[in-house]
């Protein structure tokens, strides 16, 4: 079962043992260091070890019991996973690459203009190249109003985005749609998993412009300090995507955004699932792992990005008890 992927596995550093053993999971989804003694021939030591290292992985997962349970995660959402951190990775050594190339072009005298444009019409090209822009931001996004449809396509990126420490901001009015009219709450029921500031504002926050012709709305997704992307659309209805590189309009656009009046923001630092768990954490005032997931509903893999996330925020810390017996114990507190 394993053979359809094991030069990938390879490539994420499973050994021989790791291997045999993730095969032994595929197969029977869970068992105990026991099971695999019994099938494998290995020493307590090169077993427990070695299901250490896939539990890291985030390959497989384990209960606190007596003996100790060993399961699977979710082969297709950990190994996407994996497979999109082993892409990113690549791209980034692709970008450097590039980077280096003109560099070095550029000391021996070759000249260079340039300048990254892009348009569509079509709906598919354009929120993909739409997608893999915002994936590779670094440290702001600012947003005009935009269609609630394609909102939804790009909020998992957003999320990524916010994850990694993207700050994200938001502007709409009611101005800019005729016949949504409970947009407000259209807008925040799909970025309330997002740490986001929501502003409606007074006046437009798109440009009308004709194109097709009809007088359609022109909304502006901003990346950083100079990606300019521009969002035709008509109420929900998505007519073309362009965009380039242009760092002075970026900074004329997000202070005209920012000039308009206000009529009320929303700040979300912390969407649902991770205010809850900050809410349960400061009413233990310490708590372990396992009573944790159980309070939160929420277990595995998911739970622990989550966790990281606060971590690497500054709202909680973790602590490592060692009880005496089996592996020590994670504790959270709030900072």
């Amino acid at each position: 079962m394993i053979e359809v992927i094991r030069s990938f596995l390879r490539d994420l550093g499973l050994n021989d043992i790791q291997l045999n053993f993730y095969n032994h999971f595929l197969r029977h989804r869970f068992c105990t260091i026991k099971d695999l003694r019994q099938d494998y021939n290995y020493s307590y030591s090169q077993t427990y070890n070695n299901l250490d290292v896939l539990e890291e992985l985030g390959l497989i997962d384990s209960t606190d019991d007596k003996p100790k349970l060993y399961f699977r995660v979710n082969p297709k959402e950990i190994l996407s996973k994996k497979l999109e951190e082993k892409y990113k990775e690549y791209s980034e050594r692709i970008n450097i690459l590039d980077k280096e190339i003109r560099r070095e072009e550029s000391l021996v005298g070759v000249c260079q203009r340039n300048i990254t444009f892009y348009h569509y019409s079509e709906l598919a090209p354009g929120i993909d190249h739409l997608i893999s822009l915002i994936d590779n931001s670094n440290s702001r996004i600012v947003m005009s109003a935009l269609p609630p449809s394609l909102l939804k396509k790009i909020e998992y990126s957003l999320r990524n985005a916010f994850l990694k420490g993207v700050e994200i901001s938001f502007f709409f009015s009611r101005s800019d749609f005729e016949t949504i009219q409970n947009i407000f709450e259209v807008y925040t029921n799909i970025l309330k998993k997002l740490r986001i500031k929501i502003t409606q504002t007074e006046e437009r926050t798109c440009r009308l412009i004709r194109f097709n012709d009809l007088i359609v709305n022109n909304g502006i997704l901003m990346i950083d300090d100079f990606g300019f992307n521009t969002i035709i659309f008509q109420e929900d209805e998505i007519l073309h995507f362009d965009g380039f590189t242009a760092p002075n309009l970026v900074a004329q656009s997000k202070k005209e955004l920012m000039s308009k009046t206000k009529v009320k923001t929303i700040e979300i630092n912390y969407p649902k699932p991770y205010q809850e768990i900050i809410d349960i954490i400061s009413e233990k005032k310490k708590i372990k792992t396992r009573e944790l997931s159980k309070l939160a509903g929420i277990g595995g893999s998911k739970l622990r990005n989550l966790l990281n996330f606060l971590i690497k925020d500054g709202k909680i810390q973790e602590k490592i008890e060692n009880e005496g017996v089996g592996r020590p114990a994670s504790y959270f507190m709030l900072i």
